[in-house]
């Protein structure tokens, strides 16, 4: 059970992250539930460590979406449960995929870390072009509030900052 909440911590504390924060290191708290997804031992578990991670850095970092809901008022803010909760829920469901699809296919620790920058990257690029549409906050977006690495958008794109934040929490993993 702690795995789990720690799981959910290590997202939140990732999220810090983000802007306006931008506290960039934070980005490295994903490492413990890398760790943990790579050693799982069920597909089940590694999609639950990555998927809660997910689902604490989506929670922590689309707050504003709930925000929008208080302008109105009144029945509006019945649905906050859901666009605070629920709605991160769905957007980690790709990362949990995206994990999960790691873990079946690959069978030693060292390549599933190395098979989530590929997983994870990918659901990212997913979640961005389908269903929801919904481009912001991939890990790469820790990097734009450093701004020599996030003129690097400019080269690589926003997939290709993803890429390199991603191999960053998993570098420090191996360490």
């Amino acid at each position: 059970m702690h795995k789990y909440s720690f799981s959910v911590l290590s997202g939140i504390a990732a999220s810090l992250s983000l802007p306006p924060v931008g506290l960039v290191p934070a980005l490295l708290c994903f490492s413990f539930a890398f760790y943990l997804s790579a050693t799982a031992a069920s597909v089940r578990q590694a999609m639950l460590y990555t998927g809660l991670s997910a689902w604490g850095w989506f929670m922590a970092s689309v707050y504003w979406v709930g925000s929008s809901l208080f302008v109105a008022g009144g029945l509006q803010l019945l649905l906050l449960p859901v666009v605070c909760l629920l709605f991160p829920l769905f957007l980690a469901l790709f990362w949990a995929a995206g994990a999960g699809l790691v873990h079946f296919v690959l069978s030693s620790p060292s390549a599933r870390l190395f098979g989530l920058i590929a997983g994870l990257g990918g659901a990212d690029y997913l979640r961005s072009v389908l269903l929801t549409g919904f481009p912001w906050n991939v890990t790469g977006h820790a990097f734009l509030g450093w701004l020599p690495l996030a003129q690097g958008a400019s080269v690589v794109g926003q997939h290709g900052l993803n890429f390199l934040a991603l191999s960053l929490i998993v570098a420090i993993v191996f360490l």
